[in-house]
């Protein structure tokens, strides 16, 4: 119940939004935006229009997705060398831990941090957003690679035994 009175409240946002700046109220927009408010994953565009059931050329997605996070209905990050985006309203705070090896994306609930950005009194600067990004190696590339040198110490170590054999 509380998911369709929030999608309801962000069409209102939307809507009020476009008619203060101009712009038409039309079926492509709201199904965009319904799709990215369905669920609460990061999304690219690619994956955005995939979900989508009708027709939407790929300008109208981008331009819908700008629109969006003028408004502040949609969040945009950049993870590496791919954006990806999130819904903005009712969104909690969360860091995003990024493996720069498989680029991966993770979210991390931190709610000492967002305590302590809670407290934080910044001179003349009121913060309505932020966001975290984390980037390092999860596990299980760390693992990957902690195998790769493990056997290739195993192979010199081989190739050593070889090579000590030959020399008798």
């Amino acid at each position: 119940m509380e998911k369709e009175q929030d999608i309801e409240v962000v069409k209102k946002k939307f809507t009020d939004y476009l008619s203060q700046k101009g712009f038409r109220k039309t079926v492509e927009r709201f199904a965009i935006l319904e799709i990215i408010y369905s669920d609460t994953k990061h999304f690219s565009r690619e994956m955005l229009q995939k979900a989508l059931t009708i027709r939407v050329s790929r300008a109208t997605l981008y331009n819908t997705l700008q629109l969006l996070q003028e408004c502040n209905l949609v969040l945009k990050h950049q993870f590496g060398k791919k954006t990806f985006y999130e819904r903005a309203f009712k969104n909690d705070f969360h860091l995003h831990l990024n493996c720069t090896v498989c680029s991966t994306t993770r979210e991390l609930k931190d709610n000492d941090f967002k305590k302590c950005m809670q407290n934080k009194k910044l001179i003349n600067f009121t913060p309505f957003r932020y966001s975290l990004n984390i980037y390092g190696i999860c596990n299980k590339c760390s693992l990957k690679e902690k195998r790769k040198k493990f056997e290739k110490k195993k192979l010199e170590e081989a190739k050593n035994c070889v090579i000590k054999i030959n020399q008798k």
